[in-house]
């Protein structure tokens, strides 16, 4: 049985028996990183089975067949927070738990508004600068950028909710056919680009822009997680001029702790405690010395150190840039601001792509 996001306090804080996570990813560390206090979470669930057995943030990971034999056999009462932030995934274990009979609430960036109520987080002006966040919004070059900027700080602010002003609007993108990274208000491109699709996870962009565009010159597709970056050889085969790179981006050369998750939060170890399950090899943009039209980056959060490390690519052949700038609190003015002081000539826009929470938000800069 479905329960609202609003119930989740109160599964911690009265009597709904044990409570699992599901999801070892991202979105679950971030989670049990806020709720691991509760002495009413008893473990994780997850489908991948490389990562059963293992441990994240101090709990179990086991499968969801074994749970559900093992609440069965105990006739327990059980409480699943789904800590999913893709839309179609939760979507999918809730068909899962459903089958299993099990009580859930899922779970997404957005309850930040509920965790504030259990355990106060610090004063908003000393999470966000907003005089930078007013110079940021000044080199936007529409009022719909700046709309949005201001309709996401509210939502972080306080109200932790979609007005219905910003629903229609990614309601209108969508009926358009405007897709993320390659918006055609905003982007044109022509067959002769050589594009970096940093973040190219299963080749999903890769195949829309070829849709859109039917060609490029030469594609690059940089993809950190291993087991992710297999099932990409394999898209990538269908196509010419690709060449395919396992490796991260920063703003130095070397190597990183990375949590190899198959999924599209894979991301890098920031704790600088080695606490991921790999180590990958980081390069910079500018260490691949080519002359990117267009780039793309979506990686969790590595976005602000891989355009320091892509300076002098930035200021000689000046790409068409679509870069995410919602995972980390500070890159929304942080990202522009960094781009504008490389390349004072950019132009900039951003809009914003999901209708259910405050991922998706993507700055476009263009010359």
């Amino acid at each position: 049985m479905m329960q609202e996001t609003f119930n989740i306090i109160d599964m911690l804080k009265y009597d709904t028996g044990d409570v699992y996570c599901w999801g070892a990813g991202l979105a679950g560390e971030n989670f049990l990183n806020r709720f691991k206090y509760s002495n009413k979470i008893k473990g994780i669930l997850d489908n991948s089975s490389e990562k059963w057995g293992k441990c994240l943030c101090g709990f179990d990971i086991i499968s969801p067949e074994f749970f559900s034999k093992k609440i069965n056999r105990q006739n327990k009462k059980v409480g699943i927070i789904i800590a999913i932030d893709c839309l179609d995934s939760v979507l999918g274990i809730e068909k899962q738990l459903k089958l299993l009979g099990i009580n859930c609430v899922s779970w997404n960036f957005y309850i930040e508004k509920e965790i504030r109520e259990i355990k106060p987080y610090a004063n908003f002006e000393k999470i966000y600068d907003t005089s930078k966040i007013e110079s940021m919004k000044e080199i936007l070059d529409d009022d719909v950028s700046k709309e949005i900027i201001e309709e996401i700080m509210h939502i972080r602010k306080q109200k932790y909710d979609f007005t219905e002003k910003m629903k229609q609007r990614f309601h209108y993108l969508r009926m358009k056919g405007n897709i993320q990274y390659l918006d055609k208000d905003i982007l044109t491109f022509t067959q002769d680009e050589i594009v970096l699709d940093a973040g190219a996870y299963n080749g999903d962009t890769m195949g829309e822009y070829y849709a859109v565009n039917n060609g490029w010159k030469k594609y690059y597709c940089i993809e950190a997680d291993a087991i992710t970056y297999k099932k990409l050889l394999v898209k990538t085969s269908l196509f010419e001029h690709v060449d395919v790179f396992n490796v991260g981006l920063g703003k130095s050369v070397g190597k990183a702790s990375f949590f190899s998750e198959d999924t599209m939060g894979s991301h890098l170890d920031f704790s600088g405690n080695n606490r991921g399950n790999s180590e990958i090899e980081i390069r910079t943009v500018d260490s691949f010395n080519e002359a990117f039209t267009f780039i793309k980056m979506d990686i969790e959060g590595a976005e602000y150190d891989a355009i320091l490390g892509a300076q002098k690519t930035l200021e000689k052949y000046k790409p068409k840039l679509a870069i995410c700038i919602y995972h980390k609190n500070t890159d929304l003015w942080k990202i522009p601001l960094l781009i504008k002081k490389i390349v004072p000539e950019y132009k900039f826009k951003v809009r914003h792509y999901s209708s259910f929470n405050n991922c998706g938000t993507v700055l476009y800069a263009y010359i």
